[in-house]
């Protein structure tokens, strides 16, 4: 009977001392994953760090309605950035850059016109789009 009573008291302590364990303010040095989200207090995803398409990384931020408002991906061969000011069913500004080895993009997207900025190589260009979708100026120039 003595033996039960040390047993099940031991058996206790050390069911409260894990319990403890878990409840301590612990800084770990490193938390290994293959995906992190951050949610609100409705478990809508705020922010997503998680391993990309091609190998790489990918950070994702949305609004209070889940909707995505910027991302940062690194691939082994590329790295793009987003910014997009609003609903995703209206026309709304926009930011991209993409990069890679020979490449170079900026897109800059108004609610209706938009800049087009490249770097292919060594060959550089430049596009400006207005509201009814016709190039008002475009270097190096071209015919239109």
């Amino acid at each position: 009977m003595r033996t039960l009573r040390v047993a099940t008291g031991l058996s206790l302590a050390s069911l409260l001392l894990a319990a403890y364990g878990f409840q301590t303010d612990q800084v770990r040095d490193n938390v290994r994953t293959h995906q992190l989200q951050v949610v609100d207090e409705n478990g809508v995803p705020l922010v997503t760090l998680s391993k990309g398409r091609q190998g790489g990384a990918s950070i994702v931020l949305r609004d209070g309605d889940g909707e995505r408002r910027a991302w940062l991906t690194v691939d082994p061969n590329s790295a793009q950035l987003g910014l997009d000011s609003g609903d995703p069913e209206t026309p709304s500004a926009s930011v991209g850059l993409d990069v890679s080895a020979n490449h170079a993009h900026l897109g800059i997207l108004g609610e209706k016109a938009s800049v087009s900025c490249s770097v292919d190589r060594e060959k550089p260009s430049v596009e400006l789009i207005n509201s009814s979708g016709r190039s008002v100026f475009a270097a190096p120039w071209r015919a239109r």
